[in-house]
């Protein structure tokens, strides 16, 4: 977990004003999400935002990325990134996952 972390935090510092990020952890029964409402500009509040909730994220319990990748795909990203031990052992498999990207 700590690497995880620590890299995603490097990440977001990296981010300009310009851009509008979130971030969404899948593991667990509901997605956990940095902001709900949506995509966040990249303004350094919102990068301690985001290191804060980093801080305080519970990782644990089945790995189902459908939801996750839901709640994802109505902020209307450009991009997503999906980070994964590659294990799918929750409620979708693997062809459900590929058929919601």
């Amino acid at each position: 977990k700590l690497v995880l972390i620590r890299e995603l935090k490097k990440a977001i510092e990296k981010l300009k004003p310009v851009q509008f990020f979130n971030v969404i952890f899948f593991a667990g029964d509901e997605p956990q999400t940095l902001n709900p409402g949506g995509l966040l500009q990249a303004t350094q509040a919102n990068k301690q935002k985001a290191f804060d909730f980093l801080d305080r994220v519970v990782m644990a319990g089945q790995t189902d990325p459908v939801p996750a990748l839901n709640v994802a795909f109505r902020m209307d990203p450009e991009l997503v990134f999906m980070l994964t031990d590659g294990e799918f052992a929750g409620k979708s498999p693997p062809d459900a996952v590929l058929a919601a990207i």
